[in-house]
């Protein structure tokens, strides 16, 4: 696995220090930071690239993790080309969701150019780094700022999210970072009788919250509120996986979230899968053009 943004390839089995003691490094002098002009400003405290890189790396393992388990391989739907899966996990004080959209795609677009999972790679990192289009992926208004840009492949946002009741009142402090690794193919031959084995590349976008208590020292984000509720756990990814041998690119988005009672016990698909799957769709119009149409003078 090779964060995008580092020289360097690694990946500690075990990190050198807890999370918060990685979060309570100080990445240079805080700063305030106007989330919403109606909301009063919110004093940041950068954290330092190395630490960054470990928060990164750390995000990574728990990505795989979840991708190891047994959660979300249920087909439940399909739509516009999406195959949906998710699962609830209930574990004690908390319900969590975790969630799966599958789609496979062409490697050339409508206007006959080459796609790859760098080019959708990238066209996604603008649209995440970009809160105009960012927002444009969403039928709710969805605030994003960048509070750090820690280099060309790694930025802290805070962005808001929808509650159950499609109120915007939920908001998370992330840590995007681009990753490229390799995934292992093994295909049986028509007969079904032998195999063969190769590795495929693939580029992920990996989002892990943060605690937004470690990067906002004087805010006081436990304090309840009408209307704001800040998320402490949850990550998400977005992967690009090319199959040369069938010209093709898998898309994969998934990752995993603490939900409430009411998302929970619903018997359809809930409001949130719903939210994430409107967004997919949007996003794919933005990141693959419709064929172009050449009208001609007679």
């Amino acid at each position: 696995m090779k964060l995008l943004g580092v020289e360097h390839e690694r990946l500690p089995k075990y990190g050198t220090a807890a999370s918060d003691e990685l979060l309570l490094q100080e990445g240079g002098e805080g700063r305030w930071v106007v989330f919403s002009e109606d909301e009063p400003v919110i004093y940041y405290q950068p954290l330092a690239t190395d630490t960054c890189h470990e928060l990164a790396f750390r995000g990574y393992q728990k990505m795989q993790e979840v991708l190891g388990g047994l959660g979300a391989r249920k087909l439940y739907n399909e739509a516009f080309g999406w195959k949906v899966y998710f699962s609830m996990h209930d574990e004690g004080e908390k319900i969590s969701m975790q969630h799966r959209f599958t789609k496979r795609i062409r490697a050339v677009d409508a206007n006959g150019q080459r796609i790859t999972g760098d080019s959708l790679a990238s066209a996604t990192w603008r649209i995440i780094r970009t809160p105009e289009l960012y927002t444009r992926m969403y039928r709710h208004h969805m605030t994003s700022r960048i509070l750090q840009q820690v280099d060309e492949h790694t930025s802290v946002l805070m962005r808001t999210f929808p509650d159950e009741n499609a109120v915007m009142r939920l908001r998370f402090v992330c840590m995007v970072v681009q990753v490229e690794d390799c995934v292992m193919d093994s295909t049986p031959d028509e007969m079904g009788f032998s195999w063969k084995s190769g590795t495929r590349r693939r580029v992920r976008i990996l989002s892990s919250i943060l605690d937004p208590d470690k990067c906002f020292p004087r805010a006081t984000t436990h304090t309840p509120s009408a209307t704001a509720e800040w998320m402490r756990e949850g990550m998400s990814y977005l992967s690009f996986t090319e199959i040369d041998d069938e010209n093709s690119i898998e898309i994969e988005y998934g990752g995993l979230k603490n939900v409430g009672s009411e998302t929970a016990s619903c018997t359809g698909l809930p409001f949130v899968c719903m939210n994430m799957g409107e967004a997919l769709v949007r996003w794919e119009q933005l990141v693959t053009p419709t064929r172009t149409l050449l009208i001609t003078e007679k």
